[in-house]
């Protein structure tokens, strides 16, 4: 899968992208926007820059936190720095994010 940016949307690097984007948003929407919105944001976002191959992959990432939309972003974090799939890569991107 290569975007319009030639970019490939391997499984990590579009969860690293969808992580990243949800921490830029948490940050400029607050604890007053449901995760699901963040989310769905998030998810344009993505699917932007990794073009129309990645949705079916974007699709199955916002299925695996689907359980998390109902949840303040910070709880949604937490929850998936406890989930296998998504521990490691929240990991890297937030520590990337926080030395941006």
């Amino acid at each position: 899968m290569t975007g319009e940016r030639g970019e490939r949307a391997s499984d990590n690097k579009l969860k690293k992208a969808l992580a990243w984007a949800l921490f830029e948003l948490a940050e400029e929407e607050g604890e007053d926007t449901p995760f699901s919105i963040l989310m769905r944001e998030a998810i344009r976002q993505v699917k932007a820059r990794f073009g129309e191959d990645a949705k079916e992959e974007l699709a199955r990432l916002a299925r695996s936190l689907a359980s998390f939309y109902d949840l303040p972003p910070r709880v949604a974090f937490a929850r998936m720095l406890k989930d296998p799939e998504w521990r490691s890569i929240v990991r890297e991107a937030l520590s990337a994010w926080t030395c941006e």
